[in-house]
């Protein structure tokens, strides 16, 4: 059992206009992609940190965020530091994505790739409960 130690909002940030989802890279190690998102702080909510992390890494405003869904909790452990994830799903409209200085890279991918990208995942997991 997971002790927890961090609590991060996460979202799989959806375009319904090209059907694709964003990931993004990190750009301090381990470099790998994930979904966009942070910590939540001392009495924040977890979907008000998201639109807060979004807007900070990627610029991603409220005029640009149609609709933001909850979709599962987890717990599991990253960089052998044991987090809380409330992983929502967020549909945005078209934007001029901008990274901050966290972030190296970014993708969009559809969601046969999303599925195949995070398999071995609790993220993986979600995506098979949710989209399948």
């Amino acid at each position: 059992m997971i002790s927890v130690r961090r609590k991060v909002a996460r979202g799989f940030i959806y375009n319904p206009e090209t059907k694709l989802f964003l990931i993004v890279k990190g750009a301090l190690p381990p470099f790998n992609f994930h979904l966009p998102g942070g910590g939540i702080d001392k009495g924040e909510s977890a979907e008000h940190a998201l639109v807060r992390e979004l807007h900070e890494e990627l610029a991603i405003t409220q005029e640009n965020i149609i609709s933001v869904t909850f979709l599962h909790k987890a717990k599991e452990s990253v960089m052998l530091i044991p987090h809380q994830l409330d992983i929502f799903l967020v549909t945005v409209k078209d934007f001029e994505l901008q990274l901050s200085w966290e972030l190296s890279k970014y993708k969009w991918i559809s969601g046969n790739e999303l599925k195949d990208y995070f398999k071995s995942e609790i993220i993986g997991k979600v995506i098979e409960k949710t989209y399948t």
